[in-house]
């Protein structure tokens, strides 16, 4: 447990360092859109050495965007289901989201100028002797009103069990058996500012 807390603990130490740079911001041209954030050799070292995966995304909106909800759907019971929900009035117009993965729990870190969060599974999401195909955004994305954008997913199949869809972002019609999907949604619409568990 101690162990945990302190890769969570330098986990939200490198993003607080990583949402300070604004070099990289301001030499992007306009317009919304998500990326790939681009660590650092120092920040590398730090997430080798915690043994840990780090997915982190760079994020530019502009004033049409009220909010933003980050959403988990994870595979229980023979199908996907809503997991964890965050829905979020915007302060700024610069975010970073992140993704971590250790234990088979998963975390979901949110950091802005003014605010920092992590929400962390409370089941874990465990692939036991399976084929999984793990995909993530991995190019810049223009961010549109409403449209989701699918930031992380993982889906887990038993030995010789056929795929129904190969793309994971349709998740509804994949025929697995575990998995978690992290989906992003922008819109501009004022919402009620809920960070969900």
């Amino acid at each position: 447990m101690k162990k945990f807390i302190l890769i969570l603990a330098v986990v939200l130490m490198v993003l607080l360092v990583v949402s300070c740079d604004k070099k990289a911001v301001e030499s992007e041209p306009e317009g919304m859109y998500i990326k790939p954030h681009i660590f650092s050799d120092g920040e590398n070292k730090i997430i080798n050495y915690l043994d840990a995966e780090l997915k982190l995304w760079d994020i530019k909106l502009s004033d049409e965007i009220k909010s933003y909800e980050l959403e988990t759907i994870i595979y229980k019971n023979g199908k996907f289901q809503r997991g964890s929900t965050s829905a979020v009035n915007t302060t700024t117009n610069d975010y970073k989201f992140g993704f971590s993965q250790r234990d088979n729990k998963y975390f979901i870190i949110e950091v802005s100028e003014s605010s920092e969060s992590v929400k962390t599974s409370d089941e874990p999401i465990i692939f036991p002797e399976m084929a999984t195909e793990e995909t993530f955004l991995d190019k810049k994305v223009n961010i549109e009103n409403g449209k989701e954008i699918v930031l992380y997913s993982k889906i887990g199949y038993k030995e010789g069990k056929e795929r129904a869809v190969k793309d994971s972002k349709d998740y509804k019609n994949l025929n697995c058996d575990t998995g978690i999907i992290i989906i992003a949604k922008f819109t501009d619409k004022v919402v009620d500012d809920e960070r969900g568990e």
